[in-house]
C-alpha cells in the first residue's frame, strides 16, 4: 500500500472509509511505516501510545474497578491538551466520585430523577460518567437498570451547554454515551433501537475530536450488535480490525478483549480451529486482573472451542489448571457450563461412565431452569455416550423426550424435524455417533442461522 494521503488520514479519523479500506490502512500502519504514523499522530497528536500524561507531564494512574475505564483516556486527553481547561479537568476528576456517592445512595437504586439543584450541581462530564459507570456495573445482574441509566447518561450529555467545553469534545462525550446506550439496547435484545443508537453515535463521533480510541468503542459496540444480529461474519471482520487498531495505539487489554471476543464469534460461525487461536492470542493480551470475568468467559470458551476441535487431553489439563470452579462458584449457570464442558472432555479421552453420570446431570439442571435447547444438546452429547455403551433403550428414550418437549413449546421446525430424524434412526437401530454430532451440529447452526433448512444428507 502506498502511503497515506492527508484526506486518507480525514477520512480514517472521521470514520468515513469502508470496511476493506480500514482494513489496509490498519495493516499498513501495523507494519511500522514511520512516515504514515508520523501523519496519524499529528492529526491527532494526543494519540501516542499506551501511557497517559496529566497536565503536568506525569503518567496518568490507571484503575479499573469494573467500569469503562479503559475509555476515559479518550476524553481526558481531549479536555488536557485544550489551553485553559486544564483546571477543569482536574476539578471534574476529583468530583467524579462525589457524584457516584450521591447516585449509589439514591432511594430503590435508582439514581434519577435527582433534585433539581444536584442534577444543576453536578451537570457535564462527572454526571455522565457516572450514570455510565453505574450503567456498565450493572450489565449482568440487571440488563433493565443498565439501559435506563444509559439513557439518562446520554440525555444528560445532549443537555450539556454548548458553552461548557470545545465543541469536538462534547461530541465525544454525546457520541460515547449513544455508544453505550446502543450497547445497552442490545444486551436487552432490542437490535432495532441498538441500531437506531449506534447511528447516532457514529454521527456525533465524526463531528469530535477524532479520537481513536472511541473510534475502536463503536465499532467494538458495532460488532457486538452484529454478532446479535446473526451476522457474524461482518462481526469478526470487525473485531479484527478493531484489535489491530487496539494495537497501534499500544492498548494490548484492549486488543486481547476484542480477539476474545472475536474467538467466540468464530465458534459460533463454525470455525473452532481459528477460535482457538483467536482465544489464546487474545488470553496472552489481557490483564486479567483488570477483568478477571472476561479472563474466565474467556478460558470457558476456549475449552470449549479445543473439545469442538478434539483436542480433549489439552483441554483436560487447562481446565486442571484454570481454576475456574473457584471463578464461578457464584455463577451457578457458568458453573453448570463449565460442569457440561468436563462431561464432554471425559467422553473424548474414553471415559464414557464418567461422562454418563455428568451429563445426565446437566441435562436435568438445564430442564430444571427451563433451558430446553441447552438441556437437548447436552442430550445428543450423552446420547454420543450411550451409542459408544450401545444403550439402544436409553436411545429410545431420550430421542422420544426431547423430540416431544420441543414439538410441545413449538421450537423452530427445522429443529423439530432434525430430532425427528434422530428419533426415528434410534427407532430403527441405525444411529450413528456421525448422525448424534451432525443432529448437533446443526441444532447450534440454527440458533445463529434461523434461515436454515434441515436434510437428512448434512448429518448423514
Amino acid at each position: 500500500m502506498a502511503h497515506l494521503t492527508d484526506d486518507e488520514v480525514a477520512d480514517f479519523l472521521a470514520g468515513l472509509l469502508g470496511p476493506a479500506q480500514r482494513s489496509r490502512l490498519i495493516q499498513h500502519l501495523l507494519k511500522g511505516c514511520s512516515l504514515c504514523r508520523g501523519k496519524l499522530v499529528g492529526a491527532f497528536p494526543e494519540v501516542s501510545g499506551s501511557a497517559q500524561l496529566d497536565p503536568a507531564g506525569e503518567a496518568a494512574p490507571h484503575t479499573e474497578a469494573g467500569t469503562e475505564e479503559d475509555y476515559d483516556p479518550a476524553i481526558d486527553r481531549a479536555l488536557a491538551a485544550l489551553p485553559g481547561r486544564q483546571s477543569q479537568w482536574k476539578s471534574e476528576k476529583e468530583r467524579l466520585s462525589e457524584v457516584l456517592s450521591v447516585l449509589q445512595e439514591a432511594p430503590a437504586g435508582r439514581p434519577l430523577p435527582l433534585p433539581l439543584e444536584q442534577v444543576q450541581e453536578f451537570q457535564g462530564r462527572p454526571l455522565v460518567e457516572a450514570l455510565l459507570q453505574l450503567s456498565f456495573e450493572a450489565r449482568y445482574r440487571d440488563p433493565e437498570s443498565m439501559k435506563r441509566l444509559a439513557a439518562e447518561a446520554q440525555a444528560a450529555a445532549d443537555a450539556i451547554p454548548a458553552e461548557a467545553y470545545e465543541p469536538g469534545t462534547i461530541f465525544d462525550l454525546r457520541a460515547r454515551a449513544w455508544a453505550e446506550l446502543a450497547n445497552a439496547h442490545r444486551v436487552n435484545d432490542e437490535l432495532d433501537a441498538a441500531e437506531t443508537a449506534l447511528l447516532e453515535a457514529r454521527r456525533l463521533r465524526r463531528q469530535g475530536t477524532g479520537d481513536l480510541l472511541l473510534l475502536a468503542r463503536v465499532a467494538d459496540v458495532e460488532a457486538s450488535l452484529r454478532r446479535g444480529q446473526r451476522r457474524i461474519s461482518e462481526a469478526c471482520a470487525l473485531l479484527e480490525e478493531i484489535h489491530h487498531l487496539y494495537l497501534s495505539l499500544g492498548q494490548d487489554h484492549l486488543a486481547g478483549r476484542a480477539l476474545i471476543s472475536r474467538g467466540i464469534c468464530l465458534r459460533t460461525g463454525d470455525q473452532p480451529q481459528v477460535a482457538v487461536q483467536s482465544l489464546q492470542t487474545g488470553l496472552s493480551l489481557l490483564d486479567a486482573e483488570r477483568d478477571p470475568q472476561l479472563a474466565a468467559i474467556a478460558q470457558q470458551a476456549l475449552l470449549d472451542a479445543m473439545v469442538d476441535c478434539g483436542e480433549f487431553r489439552r483441554a483436560a489439563e487447562i481446565l486442571l489448571e484454570s481454576g475456574l470452579r473457584q471463578a464461578f462458584a457464584s455463577d451457578p449457570l457458568n458453573l453448570l457450563r463449565l460442569r457440561w464442558v468436563e462431561g464432554k472432555i471425559l467422553a473424548g479421552l474414553g471415559k464414557p461412565g464418567r461422562a454418563e453420570q455428568i451429563l445426565r446431570t446437566v441435562r436435568g439442571e438445564f430442564r430444571d431452569r427451563g433451558l430446553e435447547y441447552d438441556a437437548a444438546l447436552a442430550g445428543l452429547d450423552l446420547a454420543a455416550v450411550w451409542i459408544q455403551q450401545g444403550n439402544a433403550a436409553e436411545l429410545r428414550l431420550l430421542a422420544k423426550d426431547m423430540l416431544d418437549t420441543f414439538r410441545d413449546l413449538r421450537i423452530h421446525r427445522e429443529a423439530v424435524k432434525a430430532l425427528r430424524f434422530f428419533r426415528v434412526a434410534c427407532e430403527q437401530q441405525v444411529v450413528t455417533a456421525r448422525m448424534v454430532s451432525g443432529v448437533r451440529s446443526f441444532l447450534v447452526r440454527l440458533q445463529h442461522e434461523p434461515e436454515l433448512r434441515f436434510a437428512p444428507d448434512l448429518v448423514g
